[in-house]
């Protein structure tokens, strides 16, 4: 398989006991973090799957339940909630309304993105928690912080066009000099 864009992930588990059972499946989704309100959001997704169809899968679709599957981490919990979105022909930025901003008090906001938040609050319930989520389908790259931005993250872009993210506050050093705009411009972020 050839892509245009990969991920790369580093990570030291601290909270889990290491076990093929629980790896991430990083198909579409990098996942540093954890979801603090799992149990909902798994029961929101089992309460949803009765009225759920696509004509993308048509009949076919009854294959695709139970959309998540059970006994797995937090991390493949939210990977199979995002590829269900994604494949059924969502695009991936599209899909990441699994993880919106914080809207609902931001007076800043456009009354044409709170109607949209809005909207859409009413079919995806947000999951929650201190979470850097990088993401792609080989087409696109980014990354979204949680809500709350409980768990910061930095980036950078290298000369060679590397987008670099870290979510410990030394991962990317600030005082380095990585790139100019100019270099950097076929690295997609957004």
């Amino acid at each position: 398989m050839k892509s245009a864009r990969a991920l790369v992930y580093a990570r030291f588990s601290i909270d889990t006991f290491s076990e093929w059972a629980l790896a991430q499946p990083f198909r579409l989704l990098c996942y540093n973090g954890e979801i603090n309100w799992l149990r909902g959001n798994i029961k929101h997704m089992r309460a949803s799957e009765a009225p759920m169809k696509s004509d993308r899968f048509g009949a076919d679709f009854a294959y695709v339940l139970p959309t998540i599957q059970v006994g797995g981490s937090d991390s493949m919990v939210l990977d199979n909630a995002l590829e269900l979105l994604y494949h059924s022909g969502r695009s991936l930025p599209y899909s990441m309304l699994l993880l919106p901003e914080a809207w609902e008090q931001n007076p800043r906001l456009s009354d044409q993105k709170r109607a949209f938040y809005e909207h859409h609050s009413n079919l995806i319930n947000p999951w929650d928690g201190p979470a850097t989520l990088p993401f792609t389908d080989g087409r696109f790259v980014g990354a979204l912080l949680d809500r709350n931005g409980l768990l910061p993250s930095r980036y950078t872009l290298t000369k060679g066009g590397i987008a670099l993210l870290a979510s410990e506050a030394e991962g990317v050093s600030r005082n380095r000099t990585w790139c100019s705009n100019s270099d950097c411009s076929q690295v997609a972020c957004f």
